[in-house]
C-alpha cells in the first residue's frame, strides 16, 4: 500500500518537472518569437531590413563579443572588483550540462534533469581563473564546478 503510493507519487512528480521544462522551453521559444517580430535590423550594405532569425542554432559559437561572455565578464568585474578590460577569455567551450544546474550544484537546490546545452567560459585576470557556466540565455559563476 505504501509502495504503490510512493510509486504514484514518484510517477507524479516526474510528470510534473517534464511539464515544466516542456513549459518553460515554450515560454522562452515564443518570448524569442515576439521579440523578432517586433524588431527588425539593417543588416546589409543596400540598408534594408533584415528580420533576424527567429531562434539562434546552438552550434553558433559565441565570441568575445557575444552577450553570453560580455555578462561573465561584467559579473566578475564586479564581483571581484577588477576592471573590465583586464579580464580575458582563458577557454570557450560547448558543452551540454546534465541537468539545469549547469554544472554548478548547490546543495539546497533542486535541478531539472535535463540535458541543458550551454558553454563553459573560464575567464583569466591577472593570476586568477574564474568559471562560468551558462545555458544559452544565462551565465553563472561557478566557484565549485561539478563537470
Amino acid at each position: 500500500m505504501v509502495k504503490t503510493k510512493l510509486i504514484t507519487i514518484a510517477a507524479s512528480l516526474i510528470l510534473i518537472f517534464t511539464a515544466l521544462a516542456f513549459w518553460a522551453d515554450n515560454t522562452m521559444y515564443n518570448l524569442n518569437q515576439r521579440i523578432n517580430k517586433q524588431s527588425l535590423s539593417v543588416n546589409n550594405s543596400k540598408g534594408t531590413f533584415v528580420k533576424p532569425s527567429p531562434r539562434p542554432e546552438v552550434s553558433q559559437s559565441p565570441n568575445e563579443s557575444t552577450s553570453l561572455v560580455r555578462l561573465a565578464k561584467a559579473d566578475a568585474a564586479q564581483k571581484f572588483n577588477l576592471d573590465e578590460a583586464d579580464i580575458k577569455v582563458e577557454q570557450l567551450s560547448q558543452i551540454s550540462w546534465n541537468d539545469s544546474s549547469l554544472g554548478c550544484p548547490k546543495p539546497e537546490g533542486v535541478y531539472l534533469q535535463v540535458i541543458t546545452p550551454g558553454w563553459k567560459i573560464k575567464l583569466n585576470s591577472g593570476n586568477n581563473i574564474y568559471e562560468y557556466h551558462s545555458d544559452q540565455s544565462r551565465v553563472i559563476y561557478c566557484d565549485n564546478p561539478k563537470e
